[in-house]
């Protein structure tokens, strides 16, 4: 059964879920055609296991005033959404960029019906390109974990919330070669990470 007959939803990718009080959330991106063709995120959720799905919720629609590329949500790239849940709120991390600029890592909460509660949080900056996020709880605190070309070759970076700001840390800053695709398993109150390595 599609999760998406809607007509306009012709081309979708990257589906991410996770399941909260009950209720099921998805989040995809879809392609757009316009002045600019671009990738945009929604949000569907469902009460009865999957077997119907809310409207979608257009949560990309949003724009920086600051960053030149004027009042259109649809002047940005957002892709590969991922879903989590942290102290019982669901929280969204994914790539967004700008006429062909960088990728950059963002961040936001959404409420209960799938929609934004505030605009998207830009975690990451400068002329380095970010890939692949996800968003987890450890103790209670908020990380994001992706990977970046911050020093020539790729890095693992993991990005603690202290409620105000984020702290990065390079996972692999004394490891030769591109370091990618990481993920993550809490286990026995312990974290562990694992990611690609190519020398």
């Amino acid at each position: 059964k599609s999760l998406t007959p809607e007509e306009r939803f012709r081309g979708t990718f990257l589906p991410t879920h996770t399941d909260l009080n009950g209720r099921d959330y998805v989040v995809f991106q879809s392609f757009t055609t316009g002045d600019v063709a671009t990738f945009q995120l929604y949000s569907k959720y469902s009460d009865d296991g999957g077997n119907t799905w809310s409207a979608p919720v257009f949560i990309t629609d949003f724009f920086d005033p600051l960053d030149g590329f004027g009042e259109n949500p649809f002047q940005y790239d957002n892709q590969r959404p991922n879903l989590g849940i942290v102290n019982n709120q669901l929280n969204l991390t994914w790539e967004r960029s700008a006429a062909g600029q960088p990728s950059q890592i963002f961040h936001m909460l959404l409420d209960r019906n799938g929609g934004r509660r505030g605009e998207g949080e830009q975690i990451s900056r400068g002329n380095r390109s970010c890939e692949k996020p996800q968003v987890f709880g450890f103790n209670n605190d908020t990380y994001l974990l992706w990977f970046d070309n911050r020093a020539g070759d790729y890095h693992v970076v993991l990005s603690k919330s202290d409620g105000l700001f984020w702290d990065d840390l390079d996972m692999t800053v004394l490891m030769r070669g591109n370091s990618t695709f990481p993920s993550y398993i809490n286990f026995k109150g312990d974290l562990y990470l694992f990611w690609e390595n190519e020398k």
